[in-house]
Formats: structure tokens, C-alpha cells, sequence
């Protein structure tokens, strides 16, 4: 695997900080570039790969400014790095998996922490089946417990202080959004602190400003990550395609076109993916999908 991963660090290298290079080896064509280089298409990229792409993303950060079509390669491709779910390897015979609910609903399972999870598993037969094989944890110490699982601390901002990242906002990792989320909130705190130092700004304009891109672009960050728990909009965006270039505005908050809030022929055309999500529910308008519930 060294020497597929060494390829695709160049074709990362390649595609952000060429001059101009060919479409072929550009942003564009980057993720196929890269499947066929690692020999394996993106969604069985393993985690020791994901984390090990991350590293020349990072250091193709600042060439990611060059047009549009750079920065929403470069954020979409570093968010789907840096994602969880998959679970990582802790060392090379243990793997850090969880379960996420809503309280009320684990609550009514009514089980110890230390049962949750093989409860869970055992009701989701993909995961079962891979973990098959598994050897879970002796006690209880090696299960973890953690409340407030997607949340926001506002004021975002105040005398002397800026939140920055997971201190401002931690938004359900669902849609790797969290990354982008930290540095563009990092990118908008430091503009900040520049027109401090430069002076051509006071402390509450700059503070006001922070607090709206803030809370303006985690906001449409969250409404997505609550339409797609939906069955009804699941179906349509699943679908992969609607009138009107409604299924394009939703990928378009996914690639990061949120800040500091989202453009309005994406809002209106969120909404009205709303309007088809609710139609969904009582006339078939996209392919029905079998609903699971753990709780059923």
C-alpha cells in the first residue's frame, strides 16, 4: 500500500499546487484520480489511507484559495479524510466504534451503558455481520459515555475571546462537516483579530461579525443534518436527483457553501426540497426505501 498511497500524495501535491495543470490531473478529476491510483473506489478507502491523504491535504491548505472549484475539492475531499463512523484502529487488534441516539430514545431501551452497543449491533445486520468476529470489552471501563453529542455555546464571541472550532460549535459528524466548520471559524477569528490589531475595526463590529458567521452557517449545517434523520427527504437525497437543481443545492451545502451563510438560490431551493420531502411522505416521489428503526 506505500506505494499506491506515495502516488496519491503526488496527485494530491499535483492537482493544488501545479501551475495550471492538465484536466486530467487537476481538482476535478482528483477522487477518480485517486481510485485509480489506490486501486480501490473511495468508499473502501481504508482509515490508514484516509488519515494518510489527510497529510498533503493539509499541506495544500493555502493553495486551496486558488478558484472555486479548488476550495470545494479541497474541503469536500478533507472532510471525507477526516471523517469518523467508519471506526479507526486503536492499535492493531483494537477498533473504537460507537453508537449515537438521542437521549430520550436510549432511555427507553433501558439498558446499562456496557449494553448499548452489542444492543445496537445486533439490531443493524451490516454491522453485525462485520462484527462477527469481535472481542468486546471486559467491564465497563472500556465504554464511554458522552452527552450533548452535536451542540452550540454561544455567545460565539466576547471581551477578550474568540470559540473557535468544537469550543464554538460540534455538529453531528453524519456529513464530516466539523472540519470545515473549525477552520473557516479559525479563518473568520483571525480576520477578526487582524482588523483589531490594524485598528480599522472596533471590538463589537468584529464581534457581531463573528457571532453571525457563526451561528448563520452552523445553522444550515444542522437543519441539513436534521432533514437527512427524515425517511421522507432520506429517500430524495438518496435519489440523487430532483427539478430544479434542488438535489444540487443540497450538495452544495455539503461541499461548504454555508459561510458565512448559505447563498439564497440555495436557501429557497433547500426549502423547497422541504416542500417535496413532505409530498414524499404521502405520494411516491422518489424511490421507496425500506425504513429501520432500532427501536423496532
Amino acid at each position: 500500500m506505500r506505494r499506491p498511497l506515495r502516488r496519491a500524495t503526488a496527485a494530491i501535491r499535483t492537482a493544488f499546487e501545479a501551475t495550471a495543470p492538465p484536466e486530467e490531473f487537476g481538482p476535478s478529476r482528483l477522487v477518480k484520480r485517486l481510485e485509480e491510483v489506490l486501486e480501490t473506489p473511495r468508499d473502501q478507502w481504508p482509515p490508514s489511507a484516509l488519515r494518510a491523504l489527510w497529510e498533503p491535504l493539509r499541506d495544500a491548505a493555502p493553495h486551496r484559495l486558488k478558484s472555486q472549484r479548488h476550495e470545494s475539492r479541497w474541503l469536500n475531499l478533507a472532510g471525507f479524510c477526516l471523517r469518523p463512523g467508519t471506526g479507526f484502529p486503536l492499535d492493531e487488534t483494537r477498533m473504537s466504534i460507537g453508537v449515537v441516539m438521542h437521549a430520550d430514545q436510549a432511555k427507553k431501551v433501558g439498558l446499562p451503558p456496557e449494553q448499548m452497543l452489542p444492543w445496537a449491533i445486533e439490531r443493524c445486520p451490516a454491522v453485525k455481520e462485520r462484527m462477527a468476529a469481535a472481542v468486546y470489552p471486559d467491564s465497563s471501563t472500556g465504554y464511554h459515555v458522552l452527552a450533548d453529542f452535536s451542540y452550540r455555546c454561544s455567545p460565539y464571541a466576547g471581551p477578550g475571546y474568540f470559540l473557535v472550532g468544537d469550543a464554538a460549535v460540534f455538529v453531528d459528524p453524519i456529513f464530516s462537516t466539523g472540519v470545515c466548520m473549525g477552520m473557516m471559524s479559525a479563518t473568520e477569528a483571525a480576520r477578526g483579530i487582524s482588523a483589531l490589531l490594524r485598528g480599522t475595526s472596533s471590538p463589537e463590529k468584529v464581534r457581531r461579525r463573528y457571532i453571525r458567521f457563526v451561528g448563520g452557517s452552523s445553522s444550515a449545517l444542522f437543519g441539513l443534518i436534521d432533514r437527512y434523520y427524515r425517511h421522507s427527504f432520506r429517500e430524495l437525497f438518496l435519489s440523487g436527483a430532483g427539478p430544479l437543481q434542488v438535489y444540487e443545492a443540497t450538495l452544495a451545502l455539503l461541499a461548504g457553501y454555508v459561510f458565512p451563510r448559505p447563498p439564497f438560490a440555495v436557501r429557497w431551493r433547500v426549502k423547497l426540497l422541504d416542500f417535496f420531502a413532505f409530498i414524499n411522505r404521502f405520494v411516491p416521489l422518489a424511490k421507496r426505501r425500506e425504513h429501520f428503526s432500532l427501536l423496532e
